[in-house]
């Protein structure tokens, strides 16, 4: 079987999506030759790179990785769709040339670019419907159309791909998709999320800059991680003898990276609030190995790959009560209402 894969979403970082996508590429690239897989890359650069997007996943695969890349003809998230028909058209019959019999895509926004009737059949994964179930967190100018990509992406596929059973129950529910077009596939993670006992810990904390007992979070800061309460709970925490605690949160300083700042400069917390910005993924183990606990108190999540990558590494987990992330802790967290931030606080200090 030839297998098609999109990766318009590679270069996300601190994104689930990203982040499953080089993890299941990753994994496929040495599993030997039962299929063939065809890497499918826009044949352009990042404006903050030089290379093109072919040579950085060739750079990130392992040796002898038994792919093939296609560059040219998939937009990627940062290109504008007004050439859109040009590009279904180029990648489809390359594709067809190619002989594909499964295109898979992880980015909604490739579903403007599928023509009506392929000759290859169309998996696509959905991860959240946090637009569908939590409108109010979305910006105005992004909200409608996200929805409407996520119902196009929905009706296209021929099968769609749910990182959880609270995501497959959102989009039987939300989306209206029969319950035999959705399957469920859990996101893994690589070897590398694993107690470290004979960690360097100082050697960890000097390279990157990190205090000596902390609390951590792990993603991006948009205001459905309720990281707000994390910063409240934090606050409360210091009035008690907590022997020199601090607060990590390691990930993008993106949209909601402001008004968090702006707290932390507010309540006096700038040398017990540190904000790492995106982690390479070499180093993200070590910040789980040598945290105090981690929390992650969101209002909705589709999976929650760091919770998974948490309690892996042996690092104890503090989550909220939302459904996806009590599914896979399989009880292994210490659970709290997102609402609750002297609950929250109470918690933590309990770890």
């Amino acid at each position: 079987m030839i297998i098609a894969i999109d990766l318009a979403s590679w270069f996300e970082p601190g994104t689930t999506i990203g982040q499953s996508l080089r993890h299941l590429v990753g994994a496929l690239a040495g599993a030997g030759p039962e299929h063939r897989y065809v890497l499918v890359t826009p044949d352009t650069a990042r404006p903050s790179r030089r290379r093109s997007f072919k040579e950085q996943v060739l750079a990130e695969l392992p040796p002898g990785a038994s792919v093939e890349l296609l560059s040219g003809g998939v937009p990627g998230p940062m290109q504008r769709a007004g050439s859109g028909q040009w590009f279904c058209q180029r990648r489809t019959r390359a594709l067809e040339k190619l002989g594909v019999d499964v295109l898979l895509f992880f980015h909604p926004t490739l579903v403007s670019f599928l023509p009506d009737d392929p000759d290859f059949t169309t998996v696509t994964m959905i991860h959240d419907l946090i637009a569908l179930r939590m409108p109010d967190f979305i910006k105005p100018g992004v909200l409608e159309r996200t929805c409407t990509l996520l119902r196009e992406q929905a009706e296209s596929a021929d099968l769609i791909l749910a990182a959880s059973e609270t995501t497959k129950r959102d989009i039987i529910s939300e989306l209206g998709v029969p319950g035999d077009r959705v399957h469920v596939l859990y996101h893994g993670i690589p070897e590398g999320f694993q107690p470290r006992p004979g960690l360097d810990r100082a050697e960890v904390r000097g390279r990157l800059g990190l205090p000596e007992k902390f609390i951590l979070f792990v993603g991006r800061l948009d205001p459905w991680k309720n990281v707000a309460a994390l910063l409240g709970a934090f606050r409360l925490l210091l009035g008690q003898d907590t022997g020199g605690l601090h607060l990590v949160l390691a990930g993008p300083k993106d949209w909601g990276y402001p008004a968090l700042a702006a707290t932390v400069e507010e309540w006096g917390l700038r040398d017990r609030v540190h904000f790492t910005g995106y982690v390479e993924d070499e180093d993200l183990p070590l910040l789980y190995n040598l945290a105090e606990c981690f929390v992650f108190p969101s209002w909705y999540e589709g999976f929650g790959l760091p919770v998974v990558e948490a309690l892996a590494s042996g690092c104890p987990a503090v989550i909220s009560t939302t459904p996806a992330l009590r599914e896979v802790s399989a009880g292994a967290a210490l659970e709290v209402d997102p609402a609750d931030i002297e609950g929250l606080s109470r918690v933590i200090g309990s770890v």
